[in-house]
Order: structure tokens, then sequence, then C-alpha cells
């Protein structure tokens, strides 16, 4: 996660205050142990300003990259990255996969059974 705050930090800092915005949202309002999960992260990235898709269509490119830590007794089993939009640049022979606008990029876990109840930070 961190590795996304530093890109949107950057890239806010690049667009000049443009407001870029992220949004973290949790399918269940509790999770027991058990219980399977997704997270969604939601990031706005203001025109004209976007960010390599995931994974990338050109070598030397740097993808988007979600990273999490899940605290003791959770577990991340999987991140799924939306389709980039295929943009033609001036710098590459074929159109790189790019995102824009609105992105959602998910992240699917469980609890493990045994964690233990409580407020999990």
């Amino acid at each position: 996660m961190k590795s996304l705050w530093a890109l949107l930090a950057l890239a806010l800092v690049a667009a000049g205050g443009s407001e870029i915005s992220t949004e973290t949202l949790l399918s269940l309002d509790r999770l027991p142990a058990g219980q399977n999960f997704r997270v969604a992260v939601v990031i706005n990235l203001p025109e004209p300003w976007h960010i390599n898709a995931h994974p990338v269509t050109e070598d030397g490119l740097i993808p988007t990259t979600l990273t999490l830590t899940a605290p003791a007794g959770v577990v991340i089993d999987r991140i799924v990255y939306p389709a980039g939009k295929s943009v033609k640049v001036s710098w590459a022979e074929r159109p790189v996969g790019l995102y824009d606008g609105r992105v959602v990029i998910f992240a699917d876990g469980h609890v493990r059974p045994e964690a233990r109840p409580g407020p999990v930070t």
C-alpha cells in the first residue's frame, strides 16, 4: 500500500494542486474468523493525469502496484487489477495500457479460522 500512496503523492505534486483522491471500501462490516472478504481501493485521477496499467504493456514501464500488509490472522489471497485503456503515445510504437479517471483495484482475502476476535487495525 505504501508504494501506491507514494505514487499518488508524487502525482499530486506533479498535478500542481489537482485533487487525486482515494477511497478504501470493505465488503463487510465485520470480519469473523473463517470469513472471506473483498477490499476495493478506488483511485480518482483528474485529467490529464494517468498511471500505468498492471501489467505493463512495454518493457521499462513501472506497473501500478497495490501492496497491502495484513494484520495477524488475516490473509490477502490475491490482488485484482482492472484492464488498462489502450492509449497511443508518441514515445512507443504500440499503444500502452494506462489507467485514468476512476480506477478500482480489488483485493480478495480471508480471516483465518483460528483468528482471535476483537478490533484489528
